[in-house]
């Protein structure tokens, strides 16, 4: 279950980095120009590493959320006969909870991107 959990949340991050990439590869050349190489992380513009900072901290709470159903599970597990279905219910409940968190984080972070590459002239992110 847990690497299932693991490929979900991985399909997800990779979601967002192929809608990324795509945008602007796809895009007429005089409407979304690709982005330039930077040979350092100095050199890249500003909102590019604070969406890298964003990717950063969201695989943060990913772990942090993967360890807190980790631990919950082993609870479910351990648990007594008599109170397994209150351990599977929170269990349950807890990665409802960390998926809607993931979700409206991902969405923050869609929208900063979308905000960032049309501040940047990329008029193809001004439709979507």
């Amino acid at each position: 279950m847990k690497t299932q959990i693991r490929k979900f949340q991985s399909q997800q991050i990779l979601l967002i980095v192929v809608v990324a990439l795509s945008l602007c590869a796809t895009a007429p050349a005089q409407q979304c120009d690709p982005m330039p190489r930077h040979s350092s992380p100095s050199s890249m513009p500003e909102w590019c590493s604070d969406m890298m900072k964003m990717h950063d901290e969201f695989l943060k709470m990913v772990k942090a959320q993967d360890a807190e159903l980790a631990s919950q599970v082993e609870k479910m597990k351990n648990a007594p006969v008599g109170q397994k279905e209150t351990f599977i219910e929170a269990t349950l409940t807890l990665m409802i909870q960390q998926q809607s968190e993931q979700h409206a984080e991902m969405a923050k972070m869609l929208d900063q991107m979308k905000s960032n590459m049309t501040k940047s002239g990329c008029q193809m992110m001004q439709d979507m």
